[in-house]
This record gives C-alpha cells, structure tokens and sequence, in this order.
C-alpha cells in the first residue's frame, strides 16, 4: 500500500512578526521625525512655543468647565464654553499648519479677552481672570494688538455696573491692570528685541551678512513645502568664486574676506527684496528666487554674473567672476534633489571653462524630449 504523498513544501514565506517589526520600525521612524521637527520649530519659533504652552493649558483647564455645565443641564453655557475651547483649539491648529504664528498669537490673545469678557458679563464672576488675560495679551500677541486688546478689556470691566463695590476699588482695579500692562508692555518689547538679535546671530553669516547654510535648509524645506500647497514658479541659484584659492594664496586670508564680503554686498544690491540670499560655505553661495522660472533664471543670472565680474576685484586690480548654476524647482522633488540639480549645473559651469551660467532643466521637461 503507496503511503499518501507528501504535500509539496511550499516556498518559505517571510515571517509575519518580521514584517509587524518592520512596520513598526517605519512607523516608530515616521513619530521620530515628526517630533523632531516639532521640537525645532517650537525651538526656532518663540510665539508659536508660547501660543501652543498657552492653549493647551487654557483647553486643559476649561474642558472640566464644560463636562461640567452640560452635566449640571446648564447647556447654553457649556456650548459657549465649548465654543471657546474650540476657539483655541482652532488658533493652535493654525499655528502650526499656516506658520504664522503671529496671527495665531494675535488670535489667541483675543479669545482670552473675549473670554474673560464673557466671565464677568455673562456668569457675573469676579475680575481676577482679567490680570492673566491682561498677562496673556503681551505675551501672546505683538505689541500693538497688544495694547488694544488691553485697554479694551479694562474699559469694558471698567464701565461694567455693579462689578466694583466703591469707587476706591473701581480705581484700584484700574491701576493693577494699568501697572500690569506696562510691566507687560516693557517685558514683552525687551523680550522681542533680544530674541529677534539672538534669532539674527542664529541665521547669519558672521563675515558676509548673508544668512548661513542652517537657514538655507529652512528655507529650502519651506519653499518646497509652499509649493506643494500651492505650486508656483521658484528656482535656486549656486554661485562659486571662480579660483578664489589661487587669490588666497596670493594675495592672503584677508583680502579673500574683502572680496567675500563685497561679493555679498554686490549680490544684495542687485537682486530683489523678497530673493534670499545664503553662503553654503567657503566660496560659495546660495540664491533662493521665488517666483521665478527657468527663463527669469536665464535673464537675471546671465546679469549677475556680467555685474560681479565688472565690480568684483582681487587688490592687483584684476576681475574676480563667478560660476553660476541654476535649478527650478521640479513637482514631486525635495529640496536635497533640487539642490543637487543646481549643484550639477554649477559643476557644468565650472567645467565649460567657469565665468559662466549653466541651468538644469526640469526633470519632466528632460522626459518630454
């Protein structure tokens, strides 16, 4: 009797608990980066840190408020409540999802007079919230907003009737809220001034004012980000000293920084306001040009290059010129990509014999041929 046949032994399959580790390993990668990039935005971005600390306390505190008014049938009230909590929600969201955390900042501010306001109109509490509503709008929003937004919160708890029992504490209230403001207003105006020179000092090439490679990558991530969003034209331009090494070692260290530095100057004073300016490092140097296609780059480069090469001079006279390569940003790229596009033209430029301008064209565009 022929033993029953074996079935044939299928082809080993890869475990699932590996596959389950991998997903779990992308998916813990994934959380790793996102928070990264929290982390640094809220590093690099003070009022958005205070608007997220701000609202996220003030939802944490309130939330309680409206269980509780829901549960006690008092519905009006809690869907107001609820409506502020909301408020602030939607504030934050905006915050982080626009990037701008002035308005967001601006916004939140508000809520917190309205709210105070409708404490002591509606529910007919005591005045205290409005001191850290008071606090808050300093804080939060930029000092203009600011002090509108203070002086009609204490006009309005003000001329409230029968909020105050005296006249003595009418005047009383008025004063606190008064020194508090001005406290507020000089805090949050030195607070502004010093973060923006620290936020300077954090961005900028310390011998040619140009903003440094750190911002580079910022700004790179940010424009690929708003293109995504909403595409539009916007290109990168790489410039390179061309034998800036020949000039060092000719002429010394420091006439290569004069030349560095008036190279800059040159450079600003002959592109637009709203193009941002970079030194990657060394000799080179980076151009951001929103709103700009492959042929604004062929008529403004080309410019450039001819300006630099006519001012741009070593101590003995001669011209210094530069190698210019020059990239539109492609949909579907990253910024890395589109970077290293410019960076192979530059290459091109060196490479045709420099003092030149090389542009990469699309990558759709090179599939269409």
């Amino acid at each position: 009797m022929n033993s029953p046949k074996k079935p044939d032994k299928l082809r080993p399959e890869r475990p699932y608990s590996t596959v389950q580790h991998d997903h779990d390993n992308n998916l813990s990668q994934t959380l790793s980066t996102a928070l990264d990039k929290a982390v640094l935005r809220l590093k690099t971005d003070l009022r958005l840190a205070i608007v997220t600390l701000f609202a996220f306390v003030s939802i944490v505190l309130i939330t309680p408020f409206v269980v509780f008014r829901f549960v006690v049938g008092d519905v009006l009230i809690g869907f107001i409540d609820l409506l502020i909590v909301a408020s602030f929600a939607a504030a934050l969201i905006h915050g982080w999802y626009s990037g701008n955390s002035a308005v967001a900042g601006n916004a939140t501010a508000f809520l917190a007079v309205i709210a105070t306001v409708f404490v002591v109109y509606v529910l007919e509490l005591d005045h205290s919230w409005a001191f850290a509503a008071l606090s808050a709008c300093f804080v939060l929003a930029r000092l203009s907003t600011a002090i509108i937004l203070s002086g009609s919160l204490i006009t309005l708890l003000a001329v409230r009737p029968g909020l105050f029992e005296s006249f003595v504490d009418l005047t009383t209230f008025i004063v606190v809220a008064m020194m508090i403001s001005l406290f507020g207003l000089i805090y949050s105006s030195r607070v502004d001034s010093q973060h923006q020179r620290l936020k300077e000092l954090a961005v900028r090439d310390s011998l040619t004012g140009a903003m440094n490679r750190r911002a580079m990558d910022l700004r790179l991530a940010m424009e690929v980000e708003k293109f995504r969003k909403s595409p539009g034209p916007v290109s990168v331009a790489m410039l390179d000293l061309d034998r800036f090494k020949r000039l060092n070692d000719r002429h010394g260290h420091e006439a290569g920084d004069k030349v560095l530095i008036e190279l800059a100057r040159i450079i600003r004073e002959n592109t637009r306001t709203g193009d941002w300016f970079f030194r990657y490092g060394g000799e080179e140097f980076v151009l951001v040009m929103p709103d700009t296609d492959l042929n604004g780059l062929d008529v403004a480069l080309p410019n450039l290059r001819r300006l630099i090469e006519e001012n741009l001079k070593a101590p003995d006279g001669q011209a210094v010129t530069v190698s210019i390569g020059g990239a539109e940003l492609a949909s579907g790229e990253s910024w890395t990509d589109w970077l290293i596009r410019a960076d192979q033209a530059l290459f091109a430029a060196k490479k045709a014999g420099r003092n030149r301008v090389e542009l990469s064209p699309k990558p759709e565009d090179e599939g269409s041929r």
